[in-house]
């Protein structure tokens, strides 16, 4: 229609190529660089989880801008808690617990619509999860962030439709 504006779909580097929407917020994100390499060391150590979780919550008034990241976070993140699913960590509990506390943030800042897109929804993660979820105490309450990730995982895995005799250990 005449008079409407449509937003730019790509805009123009000064080297002359084109840059897409996408590429242009990446640079928005001054942190990304730091925020990477602390995800890659916090199932070792938990020095970076609280700085992790502030880098996020500066973004939750223009969460659009962690989108290009999203993926790759969500990705480590989740890798986190299947190795903690299939105790490959030596601290599991704390990987565990650590990871979800930024998956949490992560779902808080961007909404849990946008981050369980990226989460892994295969069935042999199905009882990982469950045998996660089953030992976690639920009067423990300063875990509640590990429940809510495991159960927002749990969510998006029973939407796979499978066989039940595929799932089962015993058989």
């Amino acid at each position: 229609m005449e008079g409407e504006m449509e937003p730019p779909a790509a805009e123009v580097e000064a080297g002359g190529g084109e840059k897409t929407v996408h590429e242009a917020f990446e640079s928005f994100v001054v942190e990304a660089k730091e925020m990477k390499e602390l995800l890659s060391t916090l199932a070792e150590t938990p020095d970076g989880q609280a700085r992790i979780n502030s880098i996020l919550d500066k973004y939750q008034e223009q969460s659009q801008l962690l989108d290009p990241h999203l993926e790759e976070m969500v990705t480590k993140l989740m890798g986190i808690v299947r190795a903690a699913g299939n105790d490959s960590l030596h601290d599991s509990k704390g990987a565990l617990r650590r990871a979800s506390s930024v998956l949490y943030t992560v779902t808080k800042v961007r909404g849990f619509k946008t981050v369980v897109k990226f989460m892994p929804h295969e069935v042999q993660d199905l009882e990982p999860c469950l045998k996660l979820l089953d030992a976690q105490d639920p009067a423990d309450h300063e875990t509640w962030e590990t429940r809510y990730a495991l159960l927002l995982w749990l969510s998006i895995l029973v939407m796979v439709p499978f066989s039940l005799s595929t799932i089962d250990s015993v058989l």
